[in-house]
């Protein structure tokens, strides 16, 4: 069936139909599904260090005033 294509159709009976390439095609549940895992306790898991990229760190970066170009490039030549 690959690159085909298969059709499942709900209809208002509430009837569930597949069609393959303009033929109807039986339909049977494939198996039960598996229980959902159970979660065991255990120790808690620390999620402080990271709240989700909303780090403050940045704030007010750019409302605080840089040295005067002058200042830089003064500093800058003194290195060299």
């Amino acid at each position: 069936m690959r690159g085909k294509r298969l059709r499942i159709e709900l209809h208002l009976s509430g009837e569930l139909r597949a069609r393959f390439e303009g033929q109807y095609v039986e339909l049977s549940e494939c198996g039960v599904k598996a229980p959902a895992a159970v979660k065991t306790a255990g120790k808690a898991v620390r999620k402080d260090h990271n709240r989700g990229g909303k780090s403050d760190w940045m704030n007010g970066f750019f409302e605080r005033p840089g040295p005067e170009l002058w200042q830089v490039v003064r500093t800058a030549n003194e290195r060299s």
